[in-house]
């Protein structure tokens, strides 16, 4: 089917998987997820352990396994992520979290994730955070779903703070699953499957029509600076035996050079060929 899957480790810290990969060839569906961790920035300044075993894990391991099924029953794709949503509020309710939720200690566990489904010469796309599907057509990048949190990562740079606890609050209770919430007019909130139904306004969807040769890659947000690399683009041209033969001494070499490109990242791949028979 000329597809291939693949997660490679955080080389910035120690921590264990919190990406998740569900895939079906023959049904050409691909779904990656990304569990969010609660505090990157506490583990980096060795203020607390890394969780494990990670709430987050456990929410990104739901959002695959649900939405691959969910998926294969011919929903529509904005319908799948929103029963992985579903799902992820029976992790939370399994964990505890349910009612108790104070944005810190006992935040919720969620995932953000990204859906691709080829169905003839057609791709359809669903997503939600900064996990995300490209298209690689003649070496070059023909289409890149946009990374929602790009809209709060600039309001956070212009009103810089500390990281401490109270920021943590502010960004997990006023700024996730907030679609209201419009400060200035600017879209700075973002949306995480948590369980929380708010979640459901950012699933956004596309279609794609796809021409023979083209390169599906869903991906979760470590891969997202490799869409940027030519060499990435020539590498992924050369085909699955290419991919599986040489993607992983690539991007482990690229992430020791390069610490913005050394996150835990995960990619599915596809090859189209054209329509089923």
């Amino acid at each position: 089917m000329g597809s291939a899957a693949f997660i490679f480790a955080n080389e910035r810290h120690l921590a264990p998987r919190e990406d998740a990969l569900a895939w079906d060839d023959d049904a050409r569906i691909f779904v990656a997820a990304d569990g969010v961790t609660r505090d990157w920035e506490a583990i980096r300044q060795g203020e607390a352990p890394y969780p494990d075993p990670s709430p987050a894990t456990s929410a990104a391991d739901a959002v695959a396994r649900l939405a691959l099924q969910a998926a294969l029953c011919g929903d529509p794709l904005d319908r799948v992520l929103a029963e992985a949503n579903d799902g992820v509020a029976r992790v939370n309710d399994a964990l505890g979290i349910t009612g108790r939720c104070d944005y810190l200690k006992h935040d919720y566990a969620g995932a953000v994730a990204a859906l691709a489904r080829v169905d003839g010469d057609t791709l359809d796309i669903a997503w939600i955070g900064d996990c995300g599907v490209a298209v690689i057509r003649d070496g070059r990048l023909a289409y890149l779903t946009r990374d929602q949190l790009d809209g709060l990562t600039a309001f956070l740079a212009k009103n810089p703070a500390p990281f401490d606890d109270a920021r943590r609050v502010y960004v997990r209770r006023d700024l996730r699953n907030k679609p209201d919430f419009r400060p200035g007019g600017a879209d700075v909130t973002y949306g995480v499957l948590t369980g929380e139904p708010e979640a459901i306004s950012y699933i956004e969807t596309a279609s794609i029509v796809l021409e023979p040769g083209d390169i599906v890659a869903t991906h979760t947000d470590g891969f997202r600076p490799y869409f940027a690399l030519p060499e990435f683009f020539a590498l992924l041209s050369g085909g699955s035996d290419r991919w599986e033969r040489e993607l992983p001494q690539f991007t482990m070499e690229l992430a020791a050079r390069d610490a913005g490109c050394g996150r835990e990242r995960s990619i599915l791949l596809y090859q189209h060929k054209g329509k089923q028979k």
